[in-house]
């Protein structure tokens, strides 16, 4: 599995994470590559690599322009060689084309797993792999335009859904709308807080919890507090688990201005919570055709968010049954069987392939 980074609170991260969990049990043996290269984050943000077996972790600093890159791929493909890799799976752009790149001299071929909608690229349709996967049907567009893979198939964010409702989901009392992302420009806070006032100026308070870490985190607590809704937004910091707060929360929003196939709408989905999301990539695919409550609203648009928003808080008991649609509609579509026996298939059939290759090769070689 190899990614830029392991972040606690990198939506890919986790996906990768729980890939290895339900594949795992199928008796392969993962190894984790990651790079040295850190972005914009905040001191509180940190890799997770607690669940990866020890001794399985690796870090290249293959992000860097530079003549450096030369030989960190050489030692990339040396380390792929001595774990004797069978495939590269790779869910980051830059470094599934590199992994592709070198993968003609490794004999390794690669995976990529797409989780967003970029624009187009010239040097990634050129580098991109031919064996590809997309989160969503928006990502599995992208790639069909944006790489040559032969048939780029969708394969959703695995979690397991319950079957009934816990005590704790029964006992829990829905005091408070969450919004779970990093604190980065692409999740739109700024837009949901401003939101926020419009909702209090009318007069309706209920508590907002934005949890998540980022760099904006300065930036959008003064916003909160220059607008006068510290007693209603509150910024939580990240979370390692977010059960308890979905149970309580009416529903969860998002308000990115693009998504691959958000977390946390499964995640609140599989506790009946339904989610009002921007109508962007990757956010749509999450959203029940047959729901009755406004949603897929315009990204940007503070006023938009208000008005649906405040539908949603006027209508109670349609905002609870709206929670048990998303269950329906996304229970199938994550499923861990399903999610499992699909990316067993994929791999086989990629190894059956290089095997194929390998023998035509030797044998034209003769």
């Amino acid at each position: 599995m190899l990614h830029n980074n392991f972040y606690r609170s990198s939506g890919s991260a986790i996906i990768i994470r729980r890939i290895y969990e339900i594949c795992a049990e199928s008796g392969i043996d993962f190894y984790f590559a990651g790079t040295q290269y850190q972005s914009a984050i905040t001191h509180d943000e940190e890799q997770d690599l607690s669940w990866m077996p020890a001794g399985r972790y690796a870090a290249f600093a293959l992000m860097p322009r530079s003549l450096k890159l030369v030989r960190e791929l050489r030692r990339f493909a040396r380390w792929l060689r001595e774990q004797q890799i069978e495939i590269v799976h790779a869910h980051h752009r830059r470094l599934a084309m590199l992994a592709n790149l070198i993968s003609p001299l490794t004999n390794i071929p690669v995976l990529y797993t797409g989780h967003n909608t970029f624009a187009w690229s010239p040097a990634f349709w050129l580098l991109a792999p031919r064996n590809a996967t997309g989160v969503s049907p928006s990502v599995v567009r992208y790639l069909k335009s944006a790489t040559r893979a032969k048939d780029p198939e969708n394969i959703c964010n695995p979690y397991a859904f319950p079957v009934a409702p816990s005590e704790e989901d029964k006992r829990a009392t829905p005091d408070r709308v969450i919004s779970v992302g990093r604190l980065e420009p692409i999740k739109g806070h700024v837009h949901l807080i401003q939101a926020w006032k419009i909702l209090r100026d009318g007069g309706l308070r209920v508590p907002l919890h934005i949890i998540g870490e980022g760099y904006l985190h300065a930036e959008l607590n003064a916003k909160i507090k220059g607008l006068g809704l510290t007693d209603l937004v509150q910024l939580t910091g990240y979370k390692s688990g977010l059960e308890n707060d979905i149970r309580h929360a009416f529903f969860n929003v998002l308000a990115s201005s693009t998504e691959g196939f958000p977390n946390v709408v499964v995640e609140s989905a599989a506790l009946r919570k339904a989610s009002l999301v921007t109508d962007v990539d990757g956010s749509r695919d999450c959203v029940p055709p047959n729901r009755t409550l406004p949603n897929l609203v315009p990204y940007g648009s503070p006023v938009a968010l208000a008005e649906a928003v405040g539908t949603w808080l006027r209508n109670p008991r349609q905002m609870a049954a709206e929670g048990d649609v998303f269950y329906d509609f996304l229970r199938g579509k994550c499923d861990v069987q399903h999610i499992r026996h699909a990316y067993m298939g994929l791999y086989a059939g990629i190894l059956k392939q290089r095997a194929q290759q390998n023998f035509a090769l030797r044998f034209l070689g003769q």
